[in-house]
């Protein structure tokens, strides 16, 4: 007799035989190797799915897709179930079929989880995908914030007559003639001032990193609040002048680099020879020959000097700023002319001589026009959105101007009166600097009318571009109202309780 099929080898294992049929088999098993040795790996088989199946499940690892795929493939050979000459490719069968149906176990609740496990699609191929690069950041622009005289803008090889309303970017370059001036803003409190017969390349305009290329002349440069790790640079020939937040003065010729620092300390290093490096802090100016950065006859600056370069070296900044999208769009040009030339002074802030073209927020501003021996002109006016010129003839004086300082009651009193608008200015910056404190002096001229028509900073050691500047804002409203053409000089003192 033959081995059985295995379909009756199925049904006597799980118990379906009468009494004469599986003492058949018995019988039979009993006189057969192969059927039996068949019979017993079935047997171990089925035991080991009843074990998987009485069991927790395991973990599925990532390789179980993998090791799932290949067994299914190697089973997919259709078995002679007919051939009994070869009872063990049944044996192969059952134990396939085992296998697939413990990996079965493991397969199903990984691709059917509970609603709180994230399904996984099992990697079948893998792909190395490399992480994205950061984002780069979005390079920043610059606004005209002052224009005087002749100057050209070099942009992509070709150069022409600067236009005030265009907007700058990095890889510009700014060239002044000898009556030439050049005010730029590309952050809050952050901007240059380009001097007569200059060159200035804008290297780099990023929101962590500004560097500027002074070939030749003479650069202002103030740097506002600033995100950490950023930083400023100005370039010479022959030096590297680095800030992080400060108001200082740089001139480039043929000898070596002059810096000047009115707030801050900056960091002059030699670009070429011996290397060396030296931090220079305000007030103070010094003179850095080509190939070192060892200054040679560094000095410190007296008020009254510090006080005339922070005059000559305004540079219009803008005192609300959001991006140069929201500054285009908020302010307007004003193009200010006076016959003969005078010196123009905005809300009690001096800019030079005229003409200029400044840029202001738009709204109302109060112009004054002054020069020695002609009577001082004052004028509102309204700065929109569109460009407006302000065209004034100066009348040599007619007789002595009356000089009437104010009581120093009324001082008392106009300050006592704006203390919370004083107060703010130094309470905003000090949410940036806890450890702000100190004096700043403000020289007021009072005209016809008693109101302050310029303020300049005579000292200032509490050393905040943000302090002065709201200070200045503050005092071109005020009002004395006892005193005519006349001069003031008043301490304010800011220290923590």
């Amino acid at each position: 007799m033959g081995c059985f099929h295995p379909q009756k080898l199925a049904e006597y294992q799980a118990g379906r035989l009468d009494g004469a049929a599986r003492a058949a088999v018995e019988a039979h098993l009993d006189g057969c190797a192969r059927c039996r040795t068949a019979h017993q790996r079935a047997s171990g088989a089925l035991e080991a799915l009843r074990e998987i199946a009485d069991g927790a499940l395991p973990t599925p690892s990532p390789a179980s897709p993998a090791r799932i795929e290949a067994t299914l493939r190697w089973t997919r050979k259709t078995p002679r179930w007919n051939d009994e000459r070869h009872p063990w490719r049944i044996v192969g069968g059952l134990a396939a079929a085992a296998a697939c149906a413990a990996a079965l176990a493991v397969w199903k609740p990984w691709h059917h989880p509970a609603p709180t496990v994230t399904p996984i699609a099992p990697p079948t191929v893998q792909e190395a995908i490399a992480p994205s690069p950061p984002p780069r950041a979005q390079s920043l622009s610059a606004v005209v914030t002052l224009l005087g005289g002749a100057a050209e803008l070099s942009r992509a090889g070709a150069q022409a007559r600067l236009d005030p309303s265009s907007l700058l970017a990095a890889g510009d370059a700014l060239q002044t003639g000898a009556d030439g001036r050049v005010g730029l803003q590309w952050g809050e409190g952050s901007g240059a001032l380009v001097g007569p017969r200059s060159s200035l390349a804008l290297r780099k305009l990023d929101p962590l990193a500004q560097e500027l290329r002074l070939e030749r002349g003479r650069v202002a440069v103030r740097v506002g609040p600033h995100q950490p790790g950023e930083a400023l640079q100005v370039l010479t020939p022959s030096h590297a002048i680095t800030v992080r937040g400060t108001w200082f003065i740089v001139a480039a010729d043929a000898r070596g680099t002059t810096v000047e620092v009115l707030e801050g300390v900056v960091e002059v290093a030699a670009l070429d020879g011996d290397g060396s490096s030296t931090r220079v802090a305000a007030p103070q100016r010094a003179f850095f020959p080509r190939g070192t950065g060892v200054p040679v006859g560094a000095r410190p600056l007296s008020g009254r000097d510090a006080a005339t370069l922070r005059l000559v070296n305004e540079m219009g900044l803008l005192p609300a700023w959001a991006s140069v999208e929201r500054a285009a769009a908020t302010t307007g040009l004003l193009d200010v002319g006076s016959t003969p030339t005078a010196q123009l002074v905005v809300d009690g802030v001096a800019f030079g001589s005229t003409p200029l073209m400044l840029r202001r927020t738009q709204g109302r501003h109060l112009v004054e026009l002054s020069r020695p021996g002609f009577a001082t002109i004052s004028r509102w006016v309204t700065v929109g959105r569109e460009p407006g010129a302000l065209r004034l003839a100066l009348l040599p004086e007619s007789e002595p101007t009356e000089v009437v300082p104010p009581a120093q009651e009324e001082v008392q009193e106009v300050m006592k009166s704006r203390r919370r608008q004083i107060a703010a200015c130094y309470e905003h910056s000090l949410k940036r600097d806890p450890n702000l404190s100190g004096t700043v002096t403000l020289q007021l001229k009072i005209g016809a009318a008693g109101q302050v028509l310029r303020s300049t900073v005579e000292s200032d050691t509490v050393a905040d571009a943000e302090v002065t500047s709201c200070l200045r804002r503050e005092a071109a409203g005020w009002v004395f109202r006892g005193a005519r053409n006349a001069t003031i000089v008043y301490p304010f003192v800011f220290r923590t309780p």
